[in-house]
């Protein structure tokens, strides 16, 4: 049989003695034989003389800051009531250790949704436009969840729970909701470090969170598709299609990204003396040096001749993409 949990308010709780008389208020947690105590901060410590007990005057009005303390009493009284019931209405057993950890917790009984919102605002570290809209939109989505989300409720069921959300309610594929769940263990451990959450509602919080992702279905032109493209003739109407289309094969050919073209330079441009134009270069993408037999696609030579910029330009197409 489970114990009841009884919370009460006492002073000099070792009964010791000190020269200064003085002694610091707790707030003691008793489940059957087990106690903790949690040191209420108080502006100025208490004399015996000066201690009641009562409940809501436990410190005599005598005591130059009674009403201070006995208001400080209150609020933590009515933290360890909130997370008691919160506990109970979520179906999980409260124990002395829980209480006392939620005490200690500077961020047990306040809102992880405001947190993440300041998280956003002003970031740790610097992040990039597309990584702060994906902050935003788990913060949407988190909201969509549940109105509000405290630090004490965040565990591995929580994670689950809001996991299932996001595919079964929101609709999102296996990418999206990896997305979006990564997002909120970065704000979750940054909340670690600033002490807003314990090492132990850490502790396995993240275990199991698995998310089957689908192979996408990957669309390609095969080269009879591609050399009838190529083959494709355009009016005189119709030359930004005609402009747009050789661009793209130029890609093709390259392997380049659109964002290339527009790095794309005459730097790049060699003549290996026994083949013949090859392109050396670094791809925006990731960084890694290229290079591209251009000789072997004397389309691509055309597709340069037609649409680059003059000579003494330094970038080739910046001026047709832009």
């Amino acid at each position: 049989m489970v114990s009841l949990l009884s919370v009460g308010v006492v002073m000099n709780w070792r009964n010791e003695r000190n020269k200064s008389g003085l002694y610091p208020v707790h707030i003691r947690v008793k489940q059957g034989n087990v106690a903790r105590y949690y040191r209420v901060p108080v502006p100025m410590k208490v004399r015996i003389d000066q201690w009641s007990g009562k409940e809501g005057a436990w410190v005599k009005s005598s005591h130059p800051y009674a009403f201070e303390i006995n208001s400080k009493v209150l609020e933590v009284k009515g933290q360890v009531n909130e997370y008691i019931k919160r506990m109970l209405n979520f179906g999980k057993f409260v124990t002395v250790e829980g209480v006392i950890t939620s005490l200690n917790n500077k961020g047990e009984n306040k809102s992880f949704l405001d947190f993440m919102q300041r998280f956003i605002i002003r970031p740790p570290e610097r992040l990039e436009p597309n990584t702060i809209k994906k902050y935003s939109t788990t913060l949407s989505h988190l909201q969509k969840f549940k109105k509000q989300i405290y630090f004490g409720e965040i565990d591995n069921k929580f994670l689950r729970d809001f996991t299932r959300y996001m595919q079964f309610e929101l609709k999102l594929g296996g990418g999206a909701t990896k997305k979006y769940l990564e997002s909120l263990k970065k704000v979750i451990r940054q909340a670690r470090v600033e002490d807003y959450i314990s090492p132990q509602q850490m502790e396995f919080l993240f275990d199991g969170l698995k998310i089957r992702l689908q192979k996408p279905k990957r669309t390609f032109l095969d080269l009879q598709e591609v050399k009838k493209w190529k083959a494709l003739q355009f009016n005189y109407n119709q030359q930004h299609l005609e402009r747009d289309r050789d661009l793209f094969l130029f890609q093709v050919y390259t392997g380049y990204y659109y964002k290339d073209l527009l790095s794309f330079t005459r730097d790049h441009l060699l003549e290996d003396e026994e083949y013949g134009q090859i392109i050396l270069g670094v791809r925006d993408k990731n960084g890694n040096q290229t290079i591209i037999p251009l000789f072997k696609f004397p389309y691509a030579m055309k597709i340069i001749k037609k649409y680059g910029a003059p000579s003494d330009e330094r970038l080739v197409f910046d001026w047709i993409i832009r």
